[in-house]
């Protein structure tokens, strides 16, 4: 099926749920068609869908994320900031992706103080090593693009410290 054909296609069916069916069959149905967007690469199907579960869950991190995500990949940037302010304001503890995402949302923006401001927060809330070391990458590449480049040495250090690997080290 062409995307829009799809996209149609689950816009019925997610319609004729709304029809007086109990909202966890709905959500749970509403899941089933975000699944199969998300493996048919129909990013519009994947917010739209993200958007229809959200107004009826809205503390599902995991699901903004992914819209918040597919958002970026789409750079709608102002949707995407919306997005973000409305995820911090629906979860009770607020997801540390969010600042992740406000500071790849800053870099693409050129607002490069922003950005590391962000990224920084981030890493302070001490997340994986996997994730602290892909925070410090961005960092390194940020300054790289300014042309700091004692900054940037430094971050490619923290970089390989929090998670040493070949492809690091280059």
């Amino acid at each position: 099926m062409s995307r829009p054909v799809t996209y149609i296609f689950l816009l019925v069916c997610a319609g004729q749920l709304a029809q007086g069916r109990p909202a966890d069959q709905q959500i749970a149905q509403l899941r089933t068609q975000l699944e199969a967007a998300k493996k048919a690469e129909d990013k519009p199907a994947v917010i739209e869908l993200s958007r229809r579960i959200l107004a009826i869950a809205p503390s599902d991190s995991q699901l903004w994320q992914i819209l918040a995500q597919t958002e970026l990949r789409l750079e709608d940037f102002d949707r995407l900031e919306q997005t973000l302010d409305a995820w911090g304001k629906a979860v009770k503890r607020p997801s540390a992706s969010i600042e992740d995402l406000r500071g790849d949302l800053a870099f693409k923006r050129k607002e490069y103080q922003n950005a590391e401001k962000h990224w920084l927060a981030f890493v302070a809330m001490k997340p994986k090593a996997s994730d602290a070391a892909t925070e410090y990458d961005k960092l390194a590449n940020l300054c790289a693009t300014q042309a700091r480049w004692e900054d940037h040495a430094a971050y490619r250090t923290k970089a390989i410290a929090a998670k040493d690997s070949a492809a690091r080290r280059v």
